[in-house]
């Protein structure tokens, strides 16, 4: 066997201690550790968005790599809007033609690169007296563990849900389990009894979480445009702006989740 081919398995066994290592050593109480105190809070925005930037950047490169590693095409990038938050995006649609596990791999690739940036940066903290520098590092980790949780939750069309998808190979997942919950909700059901029963909890789920996400976005949107506008000008105006643009959003969101109920034909 090739020397290169040899060294693959030690360099990802090394990755994995390097997320479990760090993980935990985010999460243990010491001082400085983001559970413990504030001091992780980002208190520069600067250096809080380019710790952000580094991690989509690496997000998105670790789905592009693992692609060509596949003998796949990556055509294009770019960035996109999603739930009211832009979104950077690697076209990786070349792989969907490989086999289940290159594509599961493919999609894993992203939260997994931010796991591993999260868990040096969490355990090079430890190695630092308290202070600035040591903030900065538990920043960067947290802002890495919110991504990868973030892109994981498979109620979201992101990383997480592709996974699910193809684990399980039904194409269009979200869209068909939302549309055999509307069925069974109108009384006529025409399912497999396999595939009917993943649609009723996926569809079920995705219908409580589009929910929750509707009301959270009304309520903290609300709230920041409230605040923003209001040193503008007088407050009522300002909550009335924060309700009308918080609800408008919220709106958007549940029009296009109820509408998901919907017959094929209909939509």
């Amino acid at each position: 066997m090739p020397s290169g081919q040899r060294s693959r398995p030690l360099a990802q066994a090394a990755l994995l201690i390097v997320v479990c290592a760090g993980a935990f050593a985010f999460v243990w109480p010491v001082a400085g550790s983001p559970f413990w105190t504030t001091g992780a809070l980002p208190r520069s925005l600067p250096l809080w968005l380019a710790g952000l930037a580094l991690h989509v950047l690496v997000h998105e490169a670790a789905h592009a790599g693992t692609c060509k590693h596949f003998g796949r095409r990556v055509d294009r990038a770019g960035i996109g809007w999603y739930f009211f938050a832009p979104v950077a995006f690697v076209d990786t649609s070349d792989i969907w033609a490989a086999g289940k596990l290159p594509r599961i791999m493919v999609s894993a690739a992203g939260p997994y690169s931010n796991l591993i940036l999260s868990g040096v940066a969490a355990l090079a903290a430890l190695l630092l007296a308290p202070g600035d520098q040591r903030d900065v590092l538990w920043s960067f980790s947290l802002t890495g563990y919110v991504l990868a949780l973030v892109n994981m939750n498979p109620l979201l069309e992101l990383d997480g849900y592709y996974m699910v998808m193809d684990l399980l190979e039904i194409p269009n997942l979200r869209a068909r389990a939302l549309a055999y919950l509307g069925s069974v909700l109108r009384g006529h059901a025409e399912e497999e009894p396999r595939l009917g029963l993943i649609f009723l909890v996926f569809g079920a789920a995705s219908l409580a979480y589009g929910i929750a996400v509707g009301i959270g976005i009304l309520w903290a949107y609300r709230s920041y445009i409230d605040d923003v506008a209001g040193a503008y000008m007088p407050q009522q105006y300002a909550q009335a702006i924060g309700w009308v643009l918080a609800g408008t959003m919220s709106l958007v969101i549940l029009h296009r989740l109820f509408d998901g109920l919907r017959p094929s034909h209909g939509r």
